[in-house]
């Protein structure tokens, strides 16, 4: 529990002005987990936000249902002005989530809904759906959705799997008060696309061994259409081929002499993290970096060769992984971001995990008699400020 000194304003503004309206000592939690909670003495008010649970990646297997799709990111609902009443129950239910199929052939299993209420008001967000594989088509995964507050998004999708053996598309976002999660890109051949940042959605992904980055919690990561990887998008830009986007480097990078000048954000005492992680602004990593994380809200480069790819900063997706005769890792996206898919055929292939609310990235072993694990959605998310008199 932490005590705060500002209480947002009744009105209706944008999210990140809701959190500057300074007039009373708060009380705020954050849930991981399902719990109860009394309410504090003088308190008659509170803003509560809650998220569903990311769905888990499908794992394909050439010679089989040889195209799988990531699973699809929780929904989102928040109001600021609830009534409540000194000493009575918030119940806080925390969607459990959803878990990536593997080491076989299989669909991923659909996260969990979350909700939080008194009995009287009640905010639901149900949890994204898991990913399909299909010896065809598969479709991608569709994204959880809130209901009961004053805003309600909805989770983003996975990309589709399509046209050839060994597609597999990465994990859709989280919802957020920032609006509907971002959706994971395309897949139209032996390929695979990371997974979708916050509000930024993963690259399509349309010739042999090609991978994209993961998106930024703003921004893109770049299509492929050659044998290559594009770069994660980053929080002040879009990547462009294999440069990742761009950002504040607030991190000296290990091996290096670069000396960084940036100072990470600092949170706020009221500030819950599903809001922190939209004032990050880091780059997005370029591709082809073995298992570099990206600054906090960059996403994760993608890679064309045998290693894992770039992992998501907060808010950032991770990138994907493809490459034939090897084993190949797509990462693992930050917290409400997806997790990149992978295709490989080499002893070991692994679909990223997503991070809380997020869909975890499908794996497509491309040899049928090797295992291959797609990546977990992350777990639901959720707040409660109360407003002291």
């Amino acid at each position: 529990m932490t005590i705060l000194n500002t209480l947002p304003s009744l009105s209706v503004r944008p999210p990140s002005e809701r959190i500057a309206q300074a007039a009373h000592v708060t009380i705020m939690h954050e849930f991981f987990q399902s719990t109860t909670l009394t309410v504090p003495t003088g308190c008659y008010r509170a803003w509560a936000g809650i998220l569903g649970a990311g769905g888990g990646g499908a794992t394909a297997l050439n010679g089989g249902n040889s195209r799988g799709t990531g699973g699809a990111g929780g929904g989102w609902a928040e109001d600021w002005d609830l009534a409540v009443a000194p000493n009575e129950t918030i119940t806080v239910t925390i969607g459990v989530k959803g878990v990536g199929s593997g080491p076989g052939e299989g669909n991923g299993t659909s996260g969990g809904t979350s909700g939080i209420t008194n009995g009287i008001w009640t905010l639901s967000a149900t949890g994204g759906a898991g990913g399909t594989v299909s010896a065809s088509t598969a479709n991608g995964a569709t994204g959880g959705a809130g209901s009961g507050g004053k805003v309600n998004y909805t989770g983003g999708s996975s990309g589709q799997a399509s046209t050839t053996a060994g597609a597999a598309t990465g994990g859709g976002a989280a919802a957020s008060p920032f609006g509907n999660g971002a959706s994971s890109g395309s897949a139209s051949a032996a390929a695979a696309s990371g997974g979708a940042g916050m509000l930024g959605a993963s690259g399509a992904v349309s010739a042999a061994d090609a991978a994209s980055g993961g998106g930024s919690n703003r921004y893109a990561s770049a299509a492929v259409a050659t044998s290559s990887a594009s770069g994660g998008g980053g929080a002040l830009g879009p990547s462009s081929s294999t440069s990742g986007g761009p950002g504040l480097q607030f991190y000296t990078q290990k091996g290096t002499t670069e000396a960084s000048t940036e100072k990470m954000p600092a949170a706020t005492a009221n500030e819950p993290l599903i809001y922190f992680a939209m004032r990050c602004f880091g780059p997005g990593t370029s591709s082809g970096t073995s298992g570099h994380q990206a600054d906090p809200g960059g996403g994760g480069g993608g890679r064309s060769s045998a290693g894992t790819a770039g992992i998501g900063g907060l808010g950032g997706g991770g990138g994907a992984a493809a490459a034939g005769g090897a084993s190949t890792a797509g990462a693992d996206g930050g917290a409400f971001a997806g997790g990149g898919a992978s295709s490989g055929d080499t002893t070991t292939v692994t679909g990223g995990h997503g991070g809380l609310g997020a869909g975890g990235g499908a794996a497509n072993s491309r040899n049928f008699g090797l295992p291959a694990s797609a990546g977990n959605g992350g777990a639901g998310y959720g707040f409660i400020i109360f407003f002291l008199r």
